[in-house]
């Protein structure tokens, strides 16, 4: 995993070991690796956002939707993963992406407004 991750070791232990806490995998007495439903769960919707972002950053979308979402995003590292705000910021810019990818621009518009809305709500 770590060489084709191109990552040192400790760091996938550190990896297995919170993955396996957390109940999203198990590891076979011979060091096989299973994801257990809800580690099936978190890589199926970690797979849509790759796909969603493969999709929209090939898109030839405007210098202000790539700014709302560079903004979003740099919010999303200082919130706390519990945060509702967290939450409906990635249901917001995950929504903008599908619609860019989508080229609907009227939702993509909507989509913005509202993003940015809730994150000029968030910097006050």
């Amino acid at each position: 995993i770590a060489i084709g991750l191109s990552v040192s070791k400790p760091s996938v232990s550190v990896a297995m070991k919170h993955q396996r806490e957390e109940g999203n995998i198990t590891v076979s007495p011979e060091g096989y690796i299973y994801l257990t439903r809800s580690g099936l769960e978190i890589a199926e919707k970690i797979y849509e956002r790759h796909v969603t972002f493969t999709n929209w950053k090939d898109s030839p979308i405007s210098d202000d939707y790539r700014a709302v979402i560079r903004r979003a995003e740099r919010i999303l590292k200082h919130l706390d993963e519990d945060d509702d705000d967290r939450d409906e910021i990635e249901s917001l810019l995950d929504a903008l992406k599908v619609a860019i990818a989508d080229e609907d621009v009227d939702e993509a518009d909507d989509l913005e407004d509202d993003l940015v809305d809730l994150l000029e709500s968030l910097e006050d």
